[in-house]
This record gives structure tokens, sequence and C-alpha cells, in this order.
């Protein structure tokens, strides 16, 4: 062999060689993308087809997540969603979180000119002797306006409005307030307010006069949350292991006990002091009365009674008789205000056995009438003071009897400062009717419904309470399905001229049928009786009082608030003051007082020294 055929054959070996080489690259491309492939769709069944129910069962199960849960795990899992998901009361808000953000930024600025204003000289009467002065070296609450989660209102029935949000403020505030001592300047800044409260909002009573209110009072429903970032010189100090919560729970304890429900702070009230007149009720007469009775007729007689006032006259009983006449008898009532009060009318049955019934209803504004002149009255009475505008208009459903009467109102002349000498009198015999033991004088008699336990009936557990006192009931809302209830009702109120301490407070508990057909509609769970005597001497009582006929109990507060004399009633404090006085009455307060004293005692200990000759 040649070398020239030598060197003709290895070019040959080397693009056989090559070509192999590109037919593997063909082959792994190809197997790339076959893997590629492969991967793709695995990934898009992965994502798209497997989460997909298989079969009807397994999309029920997936489709109830928490089917199994025990009621704790149930209150975690729900604990982040907004009230009106969980509860079908509440309603959204957004258009008004919607104008309360676009008033935000002058609401920060009024605000915060509002309380440097307020709380400048506050802070000069609290700080300590040896600091040369303390004061805000600034003051925003932010840009981040506070938002209502959700909003519900309660319908009492009564001469009031009663509304209950949902708020929370998670604030980007600003406050700093700077300390100077000798030319050392320490700054104390408070950041990241956050604020969680469920807030009640009472407007009573309502006036036919503007701002069409008398009285704002603001109460806690719940323990707020209050979460906030302290720092000291730049320093956080609540990163201070322990301090964190420490403070969080000092703080919302205080505001607990200052403003929980039935605890209220009155935001506004207009409301004079002293009696300017005196109303006479006379030729009190009704016709064509409604008979409510059973077996014989009706027992009527009239309650009359004053908004905004604690007096209230009751007529005499007619027996018998839907065309009574009470003409031999004259009502008298002290007037505060003739331009917002009202006269309320009420005409009962009298009932041995049970409860009085309400036969019908009527209100007359005292700003019609005219100082010394007697005005004739004659009215259709309705079943409900909501139903007077359909009465004056001549749409009643059905006519329940009319009501005439005479009024006069009489005011007081400019030197006549004492009542009239038949209140003097019935306060003498008045103090003549009770025990020394038993503070003569009328007042505010609140029975507060807390929680019931075991109310159940025979067949059915949907209670409902029935408080009855003298000729006056109050009925709770109806409780489906719970044997256990907390209650959130209004308070029962009652304004007298006498304390109550022969008077027994009747209460009954109900359980009523989801079921329009069923037979037994309404069971009777339980009642109890409660003298009202020891409610007068101590002036508070919250206690468990079990039912008889029943294994369930009841968890009462009664309340007796006398009423003062002018003389006694003290000026509103400033908002500014209450938040002094609020913070002295804490741990907090006790604490930095007790530094005070001791940094006011080293401090005079120095001056000492310092002054003594070398």
């Amino acid at each position: 062999m040649s070398v020239l055929s030598l060197l003709l054959r290895v070019p040959a070996g080397v693009v056989g060689f090559v070509a192999s080489l590109e037919l593997v690259g063909y082959a792994l491309t190809a197997l790339v993308f076959l893997s590629g492939l492969l991967a793709g769709l695995t990934a898009a069944y992965l994502v798209l087809i497997y989460p997909l129910p298989l079969t009807v069962k397994e999309a029920e199960q997936r489709a109830a997540p928490t089917e199994g849960l025990d009621e704790k795990a149930l209150r975690r899992f729900f604990v982040h969603l907004p009230p009106w998901v969980s509860n079908p009361d509440y309603e959204r808000v957004d258009w008004l979180n919607r104008i309360v953000a676009e008033m935000w930024p002058c609401i920060n600025k009024a605000v915060s000119e509002a309380v440097q204003r307020d709380f400048t000289p506050l802070l000069n009467n609290y700080k300590p002797a040896f600091l040369h002065s303390l004061s805000f070296s600034h003051f925003s609450l932010g840009s981040l306006p506070p938002a209502i989660i959700a909003i519900k209102s309660l319908d009492t029935h009564d001469d009031e409005v009663i509304i209950q949000p949902v708020m929370r403020w998670a604030a980007n505030n600003n406050i700093a307030v700077t300390a100077t001592l000798h030319g050392f300047s320490c700054s104390l800044q408070l950041t990241d307010l956050h604020v969680r409260a469920v807030v009640r909002i009472t407007v009573k009573p309502l006036v036919p006069v503007f701002p069409c209110f008398s009285r704002i009072t603001l109460a806690l429903m719940d323990k707020p949350h209050v979460d906030f970032a302290l720092r000291l010189l730049g320093l956080d100090v609540m990163a201070i292991p322990g301090l964190c919560n420490l403070a969080q729970n000092l703080i919302s304890d205080t505001i607990a006990d200052l403003y929980l429900w039935p605890k209220t702070i009155e935001l506004y009230h207009e409301e004079p002091k002293v009696a300017v007149g005196w109303l006479t009720i006379s030729a009190l007469r009704a016709s064509n009365l409604r008979n409510l009775g059973l077996v014989g007729t009706s027992d009527p007689y009239v309650h009359c009674c004053l908004s905004s006032s604690l007096g209230s006259r009751v007529t005499s009983v007619r027996d018998n008789e839907l065309n009574p006449d009470w003409g031999e008898e004259e009502l008298r009532l002290k007037v505060l205000d003739p331009a917002t009060q009202k006269l309320h009318i009420e005409v009962f049955d009298k009932n041995t056995a049970k409860a009085d019934r309400l036969m019908g209803v009527q209100t007359v504004a005292l700003g019609e009438l005219t100082a010394g002149e007697a005005r004739e009255f004659d009215l259709r009475l309705a079943a409900r003071f909501s139903d007077l505008s359909a009465v004056g208009g001549g749409r009643s459903r059905r006519d329940l009897g009319s009501i005439c009467f005479r009024l006069l109102y009489t005011p007081l002349a400019e030197d006549e400062e004492a009542p009239p000498m038949d209140v003097e009198e019935m306060q003498e015999e008045e103090a003549e009717a009770f025990p020394e033991w038993v503070p003569v004088g009328g007042g505010l008699l609140r029975v507060i419904l807390h929680r019931g336990e075991g109310l159940e009936a025979r067949h059915h557990a949907n209670p409902f309470v029935v408080l009855r006192f003298r000729n006056q009931e109050w009925q709770s809302q109806h409780y489906k399905k719970q044997a256990d209830v907390v209650f959130e009702e209004e308070p029962f109120e009652v304004f007298l001229e006498k304390p109550p301490v022969r008077d027994t407070l009747h209460i009954k508990v109900f359980s009523k049928s989801l079921s329009s057909f069923s037979v037994l509609s309404k069971e009777a769970v339980g009642y109890c009786e409660i003298a009202l005597s020891d409610v007068v001497i101590n002036g508070r009582i919250n206690d468990l009082y079990p039912l008889i006929d029943s294994k369930g109990q009841l968890q009462l507060e009664m309340q007796w608030h006398r009423r003062t004399d002018n003389s006694q009633v003290a000026e509103e404090t400033s908002l500014a003051t209450r938040v002094g006085q609020m913070i002295q009455q804490t741990a907090v307060g006790n604490m930095i007082s007790q530094t005070v004293t001791a940094m006011e005692t080293a401090s005079e200990e120095i001056k000492a020294r310092w002054q003594q000759p070398i």
C-alpha cells in the first residue's frame, strides 16, 4: 500500500466520524424536545386538571373545608372575616369610608390644632417640677383615616336611634412630646397606632326642634384592641420583652373599665337643668276604646309623662268602661323645656293576673301650646308611637278610639324659684311614707339583661324574655336555637318619682316555635320575681337568678340612680381633664408619679451638695 493511498483514506474516516456526530446531535435534540413536551404536559395536568374533583362526593368534601372542625377551630378560621360576612345584621358602608377619606386631611389638621391647644396646658399642669418645659414637638394623625368595617342599627321601638359600628384604624401617626431639662431635650414619640373597637352610639331623646336630639352617648361593646410603637431617644421601648403585651393589656383594661357598656361617655347634652313651668292636664276622657278583655270589659287608665323628664302621672282606673271620663281629675307635670318636650299619653287596660295591656297612645308637642292659654285636644289613638303619622292622616288600620283633654302651660315667674306648695307637701308625705333608710326622691331604675343559661322548653329552645314592672312591659328579641344566650338588648329603663322599695320585678322566659303550623307555638320556660328594695339600698346589683319551674338561670344587672338636686349637678369636665384623671388612675400613672418623686428628691440633694462651701 502506497503512501498516497493512505493519505486518501484518512479524510474519508474523518468525514464518516463527523457524519456520525451530526446524527447524535439530531438524536439529542429530539430527546430534549420530547422531554420538554412531557414535562409541560405533566405540569399542565397538575395545575389545571388534577385540582378538579373526580366525583360528586370528592367535590362536596373539597367545597366544605370546615366540615368536622370544632368551635375553637372555626373561630380561628373566621377570625379575619369582616362582620358583614359572618353576621347578616351588619352592613357595609364603603360610601361613608370614602367620604371620611376625602375629609381626612382637613380633619387631621383641625384635630391636631385642637389637641395641641387644649392639651398643652394639661402637660404644663402635670409636668414634674424639675422639668423646664413639656410640650408637643410634632402632632399628626397621619394620612390613613379610620375605617368603619361594618355597621348595624338596633330597633328598640323607643324615642331613640342606636347604631353600632365596628371601627378599625391602622394609622401612620406621628405624635412627639419633648421635655427640656437644663438645656437637654428628650423626645418621646408615639407612632404606628392600631385600634379596633365595637362602639355603640345612642342618640336619645328625639325632639321636634333642630338638631332633633338632646343627647348623644357613646359606649364600647367589647374590650378594645390597642397597639402602638413608643420610641424614647430614638429607641423602640416596646421592643423590650414582655413590655408590649403588658402595656396593651393595661390600656385596654383601663379603657374597658371606664367606657364598657353599660358605662357610657356623654358626647353631647343640651337639656335645661331646672323647671321653667308646669303643664296641667284636665277634662280627660276617652271614647270608643277597643275592648281587650276576653271576659267582661276593659278597665282603662291613662299614664302621662313628658320626654326628657323624670315625672309622670297616672289616673285612676275605670272598671268595665270603654267610654271613661276622668273629668274631676287634674294631672300636673314639671316642664323643663317647652320648645323640645312632648307629652306622651298611654291608655292601658288594668289586669291583676298579668301585665297591663296597652290600648293606645298619643303625643302632643308642647311647642303647639301658648303660655297661659288652655287648649282642647281631641285625638285618635294609635297602637304605637311610630303609627301616629298614619293616624294623623286618617289611614289607621283599625279604630282604637279617641281621647280628649285640655292642656294648660303655666311658666314660672322670674322671681319664683321654689316649687309650688303642693309639690313640697308631696315630698313631705313621701318622706313620711318610707323608712328612714330609704333615700327620698325619684330616680331612674335600669335593668340590664346580660346572659341566660339553660333556657330550654320541652319541645324547642328559642327563648325570649319578658320583664314586667307595674304597668310597663318590656320584651327581648327572639333568639333562635340557643339555650345559652348572650343578650344584646337595650336596658329596660323607667323614671320613678318614688324609690321602688315595695315593688317587685316580674320576669318570665318563653320559647317560641319556629314553625308557623306548630300547636305549641309558645311554651313557658320559667319565671322569677325580684324584690327591688335591695337595689334601692345598694344602688347596683349584678347577680344570677334561678328560674322557677326550670333548670335555667338569668344574669341581671339592676341599677337605681337617685335623682340629684340641681345644685349637685356638676359641670361636664373637658376631654383633657378626663384623660389626665385616667392617666393618674392607671398603674403606669402611679409608676410615673413615684419615679418623678424620686427624681425630685435626688435633684434637691444634688442642689444642696452643690451649694455647700468647699
